[in-house]
């Protein structure tokens, strides 16, 4: 009889046990499973618009400020004039006033002249550009420029007293930063030049003394 309890309490006391690690499993796996399907939050990385402006430049406000685009004044009197901007083109007639057609650059045209801008730093020129000069011709040639080049709006304005685009007149030594604006000024001039809408614009009238 002593040994049947003793035997009946050993069956007891292991059911126990095996009762008590029977629960405690089923928990832990429930709980691991609850954490596996919850979706743990992925890190996320801001991402910040920017703008390749220099610090300390103004930002244009109008709606080409993402653009490159210009207005170039130029000739005697700066009269004749490419706006890039509008698409326009305005011929100077001399005494027979002014022509204004539609004429606009191709996207190609507009990035090489993007590119000679650059490669002169036209940022770097003052707003009234005047440089030292050997002789002084009149009539002279004038340049106004005025750009609009990522975001940044530049004014250049140039009386250009030594007229170097005037084969028949002598090429005396000029700073090299007058040299490589005439070229990019000139550059743009014969863009134009070559096309056919400004082809079919009639000829000047007369000419300035």
């Amino acid at each position: 009889m002593k040994k049947f309890r003793k035997n009946t309490v050993l069956v007891i006391l292991l059911g126990l046990v095996l009762l008590s690690s029977g629960c405690g499993s089923p928990k832990r796996l429930t709980l691991i499973s609850g954490q596996s399907n919850e979706q743990t939050p992925t890190p996320v990385t801001p991402v910040f618009q920017t703008t390749n402006v220099a610090v300390g430049q103004q930002v244009s406000t109008d709606n080409n400020k993402n653009e490159f685009n210009f207005i170039l004044q130029y000739g005697i009197l700066a009269k004749n004039q490419i706006d890039t901007f509008n698409g326009t083109y305005t011929k100077d007639l001399i005494s027979a006033g002014t022509k204004t057609i539609k004429l606009r650059l191709t996207d190609t045209e507009l990035s090489d002249i993007k590119e000679d801008m650059e490669q002169i730093c036209i940022l770097d020129y003052p707003e009234k550009f005047t440089p030292e000069i050997n002789r002084y011709v009149t009539p002279n040639i004038t340049y106004h420029l005025k750009i609009n080049i990522d975001g940044i709006s530049k004014e250049v304005h140039w009386e250009d007293y030594n007229c170097f685009d005037t084969p028949e007149i002598a090429k005396p030594v000029e700073p090299v930063e007058a040299t490589k604006l005439r070229n990019a000024l000139i550059k743009i001039i014969k863009i134009i030049e070559q096309k056919e809408e400004y082809k079919k614009l009639p000829q000047p009238v007369g000419g300035y003394d």
